[in-house]
Parts: C-alpha cells; structure tokens; sequence
C-alpha cells in the first residue's frame, strides 16, 4: 500500500489522517520496545506510514506525533526507531561526517546530527515545543514519588540519545532564528538585548 500516493491523490481530511495517526501509533506499540524478528517487516512499514502522515502537509500533524511519541515512551511502549524515524521527518536526523579530530566508537551514521538542513518548524513552533516538552517532564517528574526521588533517567535511557538530538535541534533553530531577526539591528539595542536575554539563562 502506496500511503504517499494516496494521501495525494485521494487528499483526506484532517481527521480521517488523525484516526489513521491512532492505528499507526497502536501498531507501533504492538510491535512493542524491541520488536521481534518477525515483526520487522511490519514494523518497518508501520514507521514509513508514521513518516508519511507526519510530513504529510507538515505541520498538520506534529503536535498529535510528538504527544503520542511522548506519552509512550514514557511508558517504553515504543522502540527508539520511531523516534529516528520522527526526527529524520522533520529533517534534524540526517547523515553528518564527524570532525577528523574526533574519534567515536558509534557505528550509527545518523548520530550527528545535520544541523545545517533548514527548520520545518517555525520559530513559534520550536519555542512552543521547547515549553512543552519542559512541562511534560516537569509533570511526569512529579507524577510518581520514584521519579521525584531517582529522576526520569530510567525510564528514559533507551531515548537519550534521540531526545538529545531533539533538544540540540530546538535549541539551534531558537538560537538561528533569533540571530535572524537582529542581523540588521545595530549592536546594544534594544532589540538585541531581548534577543540575548531569550536565549541565554537568567
């Protein structure tokens, strides 16, 4: 089943292609954290069809993937492939040689990110998700006294290394899309300023 060909020809609503979202989310979590070899194949295509909807008029569908890869993560429904398979939707998991001076034993070539592709998302959209994504934490931090005593990182090890990327990315885009908008201010405005304050710590 061709869902690219599809979803442009026959052009479905946004709720018809939020239920689809659902029963591709649900799959993805059938074939469980570490999906056995049998369910590869499906579990592969599952996540073709999650990039898909994802990128599908972009950003329709962002905040429904990013809260439900949020939401079962935090319960390791989902195998950390569907967060690459997120992160390379939206163009901040990409192919990137390391520096020569820099030795790594990581066989993934994905794990630098190509912090050069340009941002889907808009500077409204990386400072809201930056907000989120501190408010979902916060919250499930305190949702149990476990994580109020020992942290989020046990839950949370298998994604580390996916989350990071994410975060690198938001940053960045905040940092380039603010130096955007002052490139013409001259220095020490007013402008400038607030500009700085938004991205450094108070």
């Amino acid at each position: 089943f061709d869902l690219n060909h599809w979803l442009n020809s026959a052009k479905p609503s946004m709720s018809e292609r939020s239920k689809l979202l659902e029963s591709v989310h649900l799959a993805l979590t059938l074939c469980g954290l570490e999906p056995e070899e049998e369910l590869l194949m499906p579990f592969n295509i599952f996540c073709k069809h999650w990039s898909s909807i994802l990128r599908y008029q972009f950003p329709d569908h962002y905040s429904d993937c990013l809260r439900l890869l949020m939401q079962s993560s935090s319960e390791q429904l989902l195998s950390p492939e569907c967060w690459r398979t997120s992160l390379k939707a939206i163009g901040c998991y990409s192919p990137r040689v390391p520096p020569n001076n820099v030795k790594s034993d990581n066989k993934d070539p994905l794990m630098f990110p190509n912090c050069s592709n340009k941002t889907m998302l808009s500077a409204e959209q990386v400072l809201e998700t930056i907000k989120w994504l501190s408010d979902f934490f916060y919250k499930l931090r305190l949702s149990k006294s476990d994580f109020q005593s020992f942290g989020l990182l046990s839950k949370w090890s298998l994604y580390m290394s996916e989350v990071k990327i994410f975060l690198e990315y938001l940053v960045k885009s905040l940092i380039d899309y603010e130096v955007l908008s002052i490139k013409l201010e001259p220095m020490g405005s007013h402008t400038v300023q607030t500009a700085l304050s938004a991205v450094t710590p108070g």
